[in-house]
């Protein structure tokens, strides 16, 4: 995956990006790409600034897929035998 594509696609064409890997951090006036949130935000010179911040580019699986089933047919069937006793 080309992360630098992703995180120009992102920000927009104002924003300057540059580095690689799949950890961005956003500043007001641009964008660097590190291999690791730690380097990220090692290179951040005050951590508790409001107008940076570090996110990941990599993408999210789909919430669907994290969700279990709620309907199980093992789960229904060992429940209904339970009921007959």
């Amino acid at each position: 995956m080309n992360y630098l594509e992703t995180a120009k696609r992102l920000l927009g064409p104002e924003c300057q990006v540059s580095g690689q890997g799949r950890w961005c951090l956003k500043t007001p006036m641009a964008a660097y790409l590190f291999e690791t949130r730690e380097a990220a935000i090692a290179s951040m010179l005050d951590p508790n600034d409001k107008y940076c911040r570090v996110f990941d580019l990599a993408p999210a699986p789909p919430v669907a897929r994290t969700i279990g089933d709620a309907y199980d047919p093992d789960e229904a069937r060992r429940e209904r035998r339970e009921r007959r006793g």
